[in-house]
């Protein structure tokens, strides 16, 4: 789901921006830095480096060992809504003293006074959490959590230089971060939605079907879903007919159905074979000859080709 992510976080931002009679330019703008920080959840996977930093001897360092671990504090606490919601909040404060656009902020002593006191206060507040975590959950945890927070206020950086103000930058993280998890429950379990508060949402995976192949297609599907829905608002953006955009060709997607006699059943714990191989059915939207314009019509046929593709092959599964 790591693409989804980022593809969901910025059509409900673009599309949010774009309602509320934000220039196309801006929209557009705000919504890529929530598909940004709609992805820096899953930089979680970087515990076995911080692992060998803190002890270079550590177990990790064998191959097997350094993959087996990064899954260790994945989906933990870079996942939670309540550590989510404070980071962008404290990420939002820094920004303002940089990108002073809020109410109070903008002009004379006073206003630089109140701007630079959120900065230190967004500041404080993110180091106290990663040294909160670090203390409740160990130095790896807390090194994952600063990981996520200096993505996250490079991500600010970038949009502030590119003229975006706090409001802008608070609403794209908290669309992020909030939405990242929920993505999740489609491949595995339940984050800790309120860690590190001694509470649970009780949400469990979703399963979509009790057959794992069927399950796992499934949530492609979702995922494609999140594709289509991310294409269809920038088509919107750009006053492009999509349906216009998908050529016949894409009916050639259904062939792979003849897949399920060559490759052995796909699982969520064995998804690359079949991951790899129906994306590779998208290739039938590329043109003999690749021109600029061409685009719009490659990425809209690529698209359908695998979503029928994916139909096809689950039919095919189910029949068989």
């Amino acid at each position: 789901m790591f693409v989804g992510h980022g593809l969901l976080a910025f059509a409900l931002v673009t599309s949010l921006a774009r309602w509320r009679g934000t220039a196309r330019d801006r929209a557009l703008a705000v919504g890529l830095l929530a598909a940004g920080f709609a992805t820096i959840p899953d930089v979680d996977v970087v515990h076995p480096l911080v692992s060998l930093l803190l002890d270079p001897v550590h177990p990790a360092a064998t191959a097997d060992a350094f993959w087996a671990l990064s899954t260790e504090l994945h989906r933990t606490v870079t996942h939670s809504l309540v550590v989510g919601g404070i980071v962008a909040a404290a990420i939002a404060a820094v920004v303002a003293r940089w990108a002073p656009n809020v109410a109070g902020t903008s002009t004379g002593s006073s206003g630089d006074r109140v701007a630079w006191d959120l900065a230190v206060g967004g500041f404080l507040a993110l180091a106290g959490l990663v040294g909160l975590v670090g203390f409740l959950d160990g130095a790896a945890a807390g090194g994952v959590l600063a990981a996520m927070v200096l993505a996250g206020l490079g991500l600010a950086a970038v949009a502030v230089r590119h003229g975006l103000d706090a409001r802008a930058v608070a609403l794209a993280a908290t669309v992020g971060l909030a939405s990242h998890p929920f993505g999740d429950l489609f491949t595995g379990q339940a984050p800790p939605l309120l860690y590190p508060l001694p509470a649970d949402l009780g949400l469990t995976r979703i399963a979509l079907h009790a057959d794992p192949t069927v399950h796992l297609v499934g949530a492609f599907l979702v995922e494609l879903g999140t594709v289509w829905l991310a294409l269809a608002v920038l088509a919107r953006l750009w006053d492009v007919r999509l349906r216009a955009q998908v050529s016949p060709r894409a009916v050639a997607g259904v062939v792979y159905a003849g897949a399920i006699l060559l490759l052995p059943a796909p699982t969520l714990d064995a998804a690359t074979g079949f991951v790899f191989s129906v994306l590779a059915v998208g290739l039938v939207g590329v043109p003999a000859r690749w021109r600029s314009r061409h685009a719009w019509r490659a990425v809209g046929t690529g698209l359908a080709a695998i979503t029928l593709a994916a139909l096809a092959y689950v039919l095919a599964y189910l029949v068989v």
